[in-house]
């Protein structure tokens, strides 16, 4: 394999260094591999004086894919100039959302309507879950974003009051964006480096009830605590501040253990004149939220529930051979990619309102500090 050492050689079509593209750190091992040396065969091609049909077939032999394919994978080298979308099932350069056929369509509104019907649960992705286990041998099921933004239409055109759309969590009603924010926690399928064992980062969410839509977040490498619903909120405040209409005040659903940290969390809010609701058991509420609201993926990130409770569920798995291990900074600018990702396909482009929680500073003392964390 060609060895790189000039800075230059890192660098895309685009002036950016590859390897700190999130789509490149998402990567295992052996798919970063597979692209190099990729790479490492097409430089060899191009650089050829003759490029024959012939030495084609060679180079393409020698990385086991048909002719067809190398030049492919040639255009997409020289168009881009970083071995991202050289790697097996990767990515186009530029994602597009798949149009969706007439017939096609039909065929997924037939199959939605008949799960809509065959069950009481209006949660989408309960109802996504059931239409992509009953399809059926005829056709191949839609991706599962597709299949959640037809079951998104379904319900919103049956589930109505007085003409207005519903969305329920716990014992609230949402009827527009940023109405109600559900936090939860979840884990994150990859590894950064966290002392003498790599682990999954923790994932807290700000889950707009209505859209679905991940509108805040807090990263972690620790189980869950209080500071990073602050955080979460903090970040949703930020990221809202930008959108177009009139501020909102959201009410929030939390859950809380009985310790004292989040009995002064809950004292905070109320001082804040926030609405909240949500259950305080022994254990937090892990993943079966954003498992309903945002699904099993956060767009290409694999999220894991009710593994977060233990440090255990967080290191489970965890092969040296397999998984890279990534720097906290490189696994929070994966995650935010993949939230941006998934914001622009829940909202749009003119999705949103600027959202206003007016969060109190301190509770008895109390310093919440910057890493979602108490201190």
């Amino acid at each position: 394999m060609v060895q790189r050492h000039d800075a230059d050689a890192f660098m895309t079509a685009d002036g950016d260094d590859w390897r700190d593209d999130p789509r490149w750190l998402e990567l295992t091992l052996e798919k970063r591999a597979a692209a190099l040396t990729r790479m490492a065969v097409i430089e060899r091609y191009l650089s050829m004086e003759r490029r024959s049909a012939q030495e084609a077939d060679r180079c393409a032999a020698e990385l086991g894919i048909g002719r067809s394919r190398f030049y492919g994978l040639c255009k997409l080298w020289e168009r881009s100039r970083s071995p991202v979308p050289l790697a097996p099932y990767s990515e186009p350069v530029v994602p597009k959302r798949p149009s969706v056929k007439a017939e096609r369509a039909a065929e997924i509104e037939t199959k939605v309507g008949s799960a809509l019907a065959s069950t009481r649960d209006r949660t989408p992705n309960a109802i996504v879950d059931t239409v992509a286990r009953d399809w059926g041998e005829g056709t191949a099921p839609p991706a599962r974003e597709t299949l959640r933004r037809f079951v998104m239409q379904a319900i919103a055109r049956e589930e109505t009051d007085g003409g207005e759309v519903l969305r329920r969590e716990a014992n609230e009603v949402a009827r527009g964006f940023g109405e109600v924010v559900v936090f939860d926690h979840c884990l994150v399928d990859i590894f950064a480096d966290d002392g003498p064992l790599p682990r999954r980062p923790t994932l807290t969410l700000a889950i707009d009830l209505f859209t679905g839509a991940p509108i805040g977040h807090a990263v972690a490498m620790a189980p869950p605590g209080p500071g990073m619903i602050v955080a979460a909120i903090e970040d949703a405040t930020r990221r809202s501040a930008s959108l177009a209409g009139d501020p909102v005040r959201p009410r929030i659903i939390v859950g809380s253990s009985y310790s004292a940290d989040w009995t002064r969390l809950i004292e905070r809010f109320r001082s804040s004149g926030i609405v909240m609701s949500g259950r305080r058991s022994p254990q937090l509420p892990f993943g079966a939220p954003t498992a309903r609201l945002v699904g099993p993926r956060l767009g290409r990130l694999r999220l894991l529930a009710r593994a977060g409770h233990e440090e255990d569920g967080a290191t489970a798995g965890f092969d040296p051979a397999k998984h890279p291990v990534l720097t906290i900074e490189q696994a929070r600018s994966v995650i935010v990619t993949n939230i941006a990702s998934v914001l622009a396909d829940r909202l749009g482009e003119d999705g949103g309102r600027p959202l206003q929680f007016d969060l109190v500073n301190e509770v008895d003392g109390v310093d919440w500090g910057r890493d979602g964390n108490e201190t």
